[in-house]
Parts: structure tokens; C-alpha cells; sequence
């Protein structure tokens, strides 16, 4: 059976990249919701941890859940149903961010776990930038939006070690993803499979591509902050614009070193391109 590894609270730096306003204003003039670091040792973002039960309870679990989740997805986009699904989830999803005075674009794999707990006090769907304003925009236009970026290859990194273990102590990986992805033992692997199948990166969240979350069909950021997370230290500027005074780090996963060949490099900056354009450009 696979255990998640207990993994101790570390910092990551974020440095800030501008990135222009919606509205035209610039966003950095915003005054931060100052509020109180209050983040549980024990932070559960989730009501119940299900890896009490076995593994192939949890396969099934997770299998169903994600037919469950696709068929949401559906029904958000579907024209006809996409008000009942507006309004079945408006109430979980609007308060907090009302409440936050910020709205968080929580891309996987880039800190985002420890900003949600910090913000909202609980975890928020992995939505994209472009969701938020089909689905809620009227509500929450007037709320700053941002996201964290991190460098693409080394976010994969972060990915396939928290794939490979099952998860962290917070934060359990879908063992239907895992399932998917099995048979990748080396990074080398994982990286081939996905070169292999690329449908993968839209169909496990944890690896679908940044640009995704923030970005337009065209290429442009849709929220008024970018920050770029990288070196091991968190920015004042991210807290001040937060109004919190230390940003610690939950949900991280092993940082143990990756060996991968030049091939793999190729292939993940060719399957990544337009996250290494935005995090570079």
C-alpha cells in the first residue's frame, strides 16, 4: 500500500512580475485586506482524509469521483445547465473570495495550498481565470485577481514527486491518476508517457498547463498580478499585497533530486512551451 511521506513546512520565493490590469488601474495601488496569519500546524483542506481506506477502495473512489467531476465540468460549460451549476456552487466558491478581497487563481503544484489556507481557510477548486469570469465575473469584478507562476520544468519535478508518493501529508493524489500514470518509475518515464499521451495534461489537473489557468485563447494573462515563484524564500511584496505577514508553506512535496536526460528536457519544454513563454517573457 502507498503511504504520502510526511513532509515538513518549507518556503519557496515568489518574484512579483507585473502584469497589467483589466480594468486599466494598476493593481499594485490596491491596499492589501490586512488580516491575521492564523494557519492551523494541522491544516486539512478537506473534510475527511479517505487514505484510511485501502488502496483499491480508494482507486474505485477516485474513479468515480473523476466521472463525477467530468461531468460537472460538462454541465458548467453546456449552456442549458450551466446557471443550475452556478447556482448550486455559487455559495462555496464567491463568499470566501468576497470575504478575502482577493481572488486566487490556484494553480497546482505552485504554493497555492498554503495562500488558500491563509485567504479563505480551506481550499478552493483548481479554476481557471477564465471560469471565474464566465461564472461569477459580475460578482467578483471588483476583486483583485491573482496567481503564483513557478518554472515549468521545475513544477513537473514537484508534480511527478507528488504523484509518485501518493500525495503529501495534506493533500492525497487521485490513485485513478496514479492508476493512469503507472509504470513510470523515472522521471524519464513519466515524461515520455506524457509525451506520448499529451491528453493527460488536460485530463490531470496536476499537470495541466499554467498558461491554462491564467491566460485567454490568446495568450493573455487574465488576472492583474502574476507572481513567479523560485529559490527557496517568500517575497514581502507578495505578503504586504496579501496583508499577511509570514506565508508559510503546506502541501510540499519531496525534494529530492531528479537524474533526466537531454531528451526529457526537450521534451518537457516542447510540451510546456507556453508556460515557459509566460514564466520567462
Amino acid at each position: 500500500m502507498l503511504k504520502s511521506r510526511i513532509l515538513s513546512d518549507r518556503y519557496e520565493q515568489l518574484e512579483t512580475v507585473d502584469v497589467a490590469s483589466s480594468s486599466g488601474e494598476d493593481s499594485a495601488s490596491v491596499a492589501p485586506v490586512a488580516r491575521p496569519v492564523d494557519t492551523p500546524a494541522k491544516y486539512r483542506p478537506y473534510l475527511v482524509d479517505w487514505r484510511f481506506l485501502p488502496e483499491h477502495v480508494l482507486l474505485a473512489k477516485d474513479t468515480v469521483r473523476h466521472g463525477i467531476v467530468g461531468l460537472g465540468a460538462a454541465m458548467a460549460a453546456a449552456r442549458l445547465t450551466r446557471p443550475v451549476w452556478r447556482r448550486a456552487f455559487r455559495n462555496a466558491m464567491v463568499p470566501p473570495v468576497l470575504a478575502a478581497g482577493r481572488l486566487f487563481i490556484h494553480i497546482p503544484k505552485t504554493g497555492g495550498t498554503s495562500i488558500c489556507a491563509n485567504l479563505y481557510g480551506r481550499n478552493l477548486p483548481h479554476a481557471t481565470a477564465s471560469f471565474w469570469r464566465e461564472m461569477y465575473g459580475a460578482e467578483i469584478a471588483a476583486v483583485p485577481s491573482f496567481a503564483v507562476l513557478r518554472e515549468p520544468l521545475d513544477r513537473l519535478q514537484s508534480a511527478y514527486r507528488f504523484i509518485k508518493y501518493g500525495g503529501t501529508d495534506v493533500i492525497a493524489v487521485s490513485r485513478y491518476d496514479m492508476f493512469r500514470l503507472r509504470g513510470t518509475d523515472t522521471f524519464d518515464q513519466f515524461v515520455e508517457r506524457l509525451h506520448l499521451n499529451p491528453k493527460l495534461l488536460t485530463t490531470i489537473t496536476t499537470l495541466q498547463s499554467q498558461a491554462d489557468f491564467v491566460c485567454d485563447a490568446d495568450g493573455n494573462p487574465m488576472v492583474d498580478r502574476l507572481f513567479r515563484m523560485e529559490k527557496g524564500r517568500m517575497p514581502d511584496d507578495l505578503n504586504r499585497w496579501l496583508g499577511i505577514e509570514v506565508l508559510p508553506e503546506l502541501n510540499r512535496s519531496s525534494v529530492e533530486p531528479i537524474q533526466m536526460s537531454n531528451v526529457t528536457v526537450g521534451r518537457v519544454e516542447q510540451l510546456y512551451a507556453s508556460d515557459f513563454a509566460l514564466f520567462h517573457g
